[in-house]
């Protein structure tokens, strides 16, 4: 993981401080726009990372990334996403400005009934 995008509501920090250990050494920046932000907006915002980051986490809220993700998977989106539920998901592109709607290859998605 190169990159942590996390919303800056609280229950968002106390998911990511749950998380950290696991991650190791990572960058992460709290953006105000998250909180609210729906698919477009959402997708917006991972167009503009840079080149250097290969892989990011976006630790924000429902319906926006469940939206986000039924956008970048299309019919391969898992669907409803609960309280912690984690999708991981590959672009099969050069970089961030190039993913697109239904584009995305999917990994895992996991919910916290699974773990």
């Amino acid at each position: 993981m190169d990159l942590v995008l996390c919303s800056t509501a609280r229950r968002t920090r106390e998911t990511l401080e749950l998380l950290l250990p696991a991650l190791g050494k990572v960058e992460v920046g709290f953006e105000d726009d998250l909180y609210g932000a729906g698919a477009g907006e959402l997708q917006a915002r991972l167009r503009r990372l840079p080149r250097r980051v290969g892989a990011a986490l976006v630790i924000g809220h429902n319906p926006g990334l469940e939206e986000l993700a039924s956008l970048l998977l299309g019919p391969a989106a898992p669907g409803h996403f609960p309280t912690l539920a984690l999708a991981s998901m590959r672009f099969p592109v050069a970089d961030w400005r190039s993913i697109r709607e239904g584009a995305a290859e999917p990994i895992a998605f996991v919910t916290p009934k699974e773990t």
